[in-house]
């Protein structure tokens, strides 16, 4: 008895004894083969096998009009720009619509480039939620974006790697400022939950941004956080997780 499995692109033919008969046609020529285990592309042929047809399938067609935004999130006030990529039509015009709050705000043809490439400049976006679509022959492009007030947090700390040995706790973070790797010294403290209390503080020499550093939390059930404050008084915080003592992997 022959196994037969359709998949959306595939025939998978296998038989332990008999050879299987299998019909494979293009529009130029039809072929006959038999086999007891193959593989056969269905975006090829139309497959015949013991009367049974299956037609021969399309693959989906590569999208080459394509529009982002260099970000996802803007501050009110501040310019968007928008790439588009339409590499079926290099040189050519595409159609632009930008929606606020799923209403039409702003219309505009803009050219392409030779190599299908154009940067368009938004600017005093106002807040809310922006829809961007782009129209090329039929064929549509969309991506989204905001514009809410924020702000980002001058220093930004973030965690490389970390591990506990014996009793020692070992980290490894990354310190940005203003969103620049921060060079120089930070105060370091390790903060314990089960403690409600930072337990020790170390001066820690930051080296592009990178630093390592270890503390012996003998007696301390965790779990732990780092608190980092600059000369300047900013500072920052960073959760370790799986430090509480019941939640800990031996190294």
């Amino acid at each position: 008895m022959a196994r037969i499995d359709v998949g959306r692109f595939f025939v998978f033919v296998k038989s332990k004894f008999l050879s299987v008969k299998i019909k494979l046609a293009t529009k130029d020529y039809v072929k006959e083969v038999k086999v007891r285990k193959g593989v056969f592309p269905r975006i090829l042929y139309d497959i015949w096998i013991n009367e049974n047809k299956y037609d021969k399938v399309a693959l989906p067609k590569l999208r080459l009009l394509q529009v982002t935004t260099d970000r996802k999130i803007y501050q009110p006030g501040e310019k968007a720009r928008i790439l588009i990529v339409n590499l079926e039509r290099p040189g050519s015009q595409v159609d632009l619509n930008i929606y606020l709050n799923n209403n039409l705000f702003y219309r505009e043809s803009v050219n392409v480039d030779d190599y299908g490439f154009a940067i368009f400049e938004f600017d005093n976006l106002e807040i809310g939620e922006y829809s961007v679509e782009v129209k090329s022959d039929g064929y549509v492009a969309r991506s989204k974006f905001t514009v809410a007030p924020f702000k980002l947090s001058v220093l930004q700390a973030s965690l490389r790697k970390y591990a506990i040995i014996d009793s020692y706790l070992s980290v490894t973070v990354e310190l940005s400022k203003l969103n620049i790797p921060f060079s120089g010294i930070c105060n370091v403290g390790l903060y314990c939950g089960f403690c409600n209390a930072t337990i020790v503080k170390k001066n820690v020499e930051f080296k592009e941004g990178v630093a390592k550093v270890d503390f012996d939390i003998s007696g301390h059930t965790g779990p732990f956080q780092l608190h980092f404050t600059l000369e300047d008084g900013t500072t920052a915080s960073l959760s370790i997780p799986h430090t509480r003592i019941g939640e800990r992997e031996k190294v």
